[in-house]
């Protein structure tokens, strides 16, 4: 089972005190005893060990060694994930395999073939799915989640920013993959899209053209979400070496 426990930045003292699901985890599930060692990172590159000096009902006492904390640097290459969102729990497995692969960041959409359009609740929910994938996985920066957005605001979103956008198709523009990756090296981050199984209609379509995103096919076949979008996703991590 993880040692290793998420408390946010910034960490301004030796002292922590651990709580809620966290803290949960440590109490109840890993039956924590004081004097154990366990290691904390804090969501923004910091992890350090830290030793537990209290335990009560519901929190955690920690005490962190701040002499023994690493920074680990962001990517230089960002990578986000631009996606309709699938059913059910394949948006929880979407989630949490995303934040394994070292995207960036998630952006759900509501596009016009959108089959679910989550609560805001549930985005803040699968916020806690990142955590536990972050812990599981190694990794000390958390993918940032964001609010659900149409496909238009997204669309004049990232116009303003320095990426290149790439969307999952049945066809591509490109004619090798050589040619893509010499496409996406001239940038400092790749947008990767994914559309609902039901596809993209013709106004998403043309806007695609208009806001200059290229396509790549995904394989031979029709993809479900969720498999397309981490298909990308790992095509992204290749392409950005």
């Amino acid at each position: 089972m993880s040692k290793r426990y998420y408390y946010p930045a910034p960490w301004l003292e030796r002292d922590l005190e651990l709580k809620d699901s966290e803290a949960h985890h440590l109490l109840h599930v890993m039956r924590a005893q004081v004097g154990e060692e366990v290691e904390l990172f804090d969501g923004a590159g910091g992890v350090a060990p830290a030793k537990i000096t209290n335990l009560k009902r519901k929190t955690v006492g920690l005490e962190i060694d701040l002499s023994r904390k690493e920074v680990t640097e962001k990517a230089d290459f960002k990578i986000r994930l631009a996606t309709a969102v699938p059913k059910g729990e394949r948006f929880r497995w979407l989630v949490e395999k995303a934040t394994e692969l070292g995207v960036a960041e998630l952006i759900p959409l509501n596009m016009e073939r959108s089959s679910v359009t989550p609560r805001e609740s549930k985005i803040e929910k699968h916020r806690q799915y990142i955590v536990e994938a972050c812990k599981q996985s190694g990794r000390n920066h958390l993918m940032v989640l964001q609010e659900i957005q149409s496909f238009a605001d997204f669309c004049k979103l990232i116009t303003g920013q320095n990426s290149k956008c790439l969307l999952g198709d049945l066809n591509s523009d490109f004619e090798s993959l050589e040619e893509l990756q010499s496409w996406v090296k001239s940038a400092t981050s790749l947008t990767v899209v994914v559309g609902p199984e039901g596809g993209l209609s013709d106004q998403e379509f043309e806007m695609t053209s208009k806001y200059g995103m290229k396509r790549w096919q995904v394989g031979r076949h029709i993809l479900r979400t969720e498999t397309a979008g981490l298909a990308m996703a790992t095509l992204a991590n290749l392409l950005s070496h």
